[in-house]
């Protein structure tokens, strides 16, 4: 009995090993660090293609030398077809045109601002000297048509008028002298070369309406006892008339 308590007493006043983790802790002995996951390989690059083979230059193209194993029909239709091949040669560059390139036809004119603005275009879009040419010709053709479309409307007109006087009711017929009469002498009295001129370019005294206003007038002032006078109105015949109000009018009668 007693020998067994001194066992368990003994026992229990024994000496422990401290635990070095709790007594220093920053001591505790290193654990291994994580393992990294493993790396990817690089990305192989695909094969380089090789350049292709340099061709060598092509060469220049040649006539067509005759096959003797060929006929002269076989010849000439390998000749034909070898002929097709043959590069088509590059049209020089035209020169760069001036305004001495502009030649007008005669009686035309165009001022340095038309000229220098046609001659632009023209080397703008690489036109020949044979282009402007013709084109030059085809504006002067329209304008050539135009002029006389207008001279010949003109005329017609000038007759139309003529014909309307002839057949008015208040100066045609047989009171149409005595009328051209009157206005003559009223022109001498009051008018000028400058008013005959002006008559005579725009055909104004033709017009019946013209005539009865410049009649009215003349009548008036012989009324009133003016410097006109109707005179003797047979003494004058019409082409007299006419070539004293208009005469460039009376050339072509």
């Amino acid at each position: 009995m007693t020998n067994t308590d001194t066992t368990t007493t003994a026992a229990s006043t024994a000496p422990t090993t401290p635990d070095p983790t709790k007594l220093y802790p920053s001591q505790t002995p290193p654990t291994d660090p994580p393992k990294e996951p493993p790396k990817e390989p690089p990305p192989v690059a695909p094969p380089k293609t090789p350049d292709p083979p340099k061709t060598s230059e092509k060469e220049p193209w040649k006539e067509y030398v005759d096959d003797p194993a060929k006929t002269p029909e076989q010849n000439a239709a390998a000749k034909a077809e070898h002929d097709k091949t043959k590069p088509q040669e590059k049209p020089a560059e035209p020169k760069p045109l001036t305004k001495a390139d502009l030649v007008l036809p005669e009686g035309f004119t165009a001022d340095d601002k038309t000229q220098d603005s046609f001659i632009e275009i023209a080397n703008k879009y690489s036109f020949s000297k044979e282009a402007v040419d013709a084109l030059v010709k085809l504006q002067a053709d329209v304008q050539k048509g135009l002029s006389e479309k207008g001279k010949s409307d003109w005329e017609t007109t000038q007759a139309d008028w003529k014909k309307a006087a002839e057949t008015d009711k208040d100066i045609g017929g047989a009171k149409l002298q005595p009328a051209l009469a009157n206005i003559s002498k009223l022109i001498d009295q009051y008018g000028d070369d400058e008013f005959r001129a002006v008559m005579d370019l725009t055909g104004a005294g033709n017009h019946p309406a013209f005539i009865r206003m410049l009649n009215k007038v003349a009548s008036k002032v012989v009324q009133e006892g003016g410097p006109v006078s109707p005179g003797n109105p047979t003494v004058m015949n019409e082409n007299d008339i006419a070539a004293k109000l208009y005469p460039s009018h009376s050339k072509g009668k």
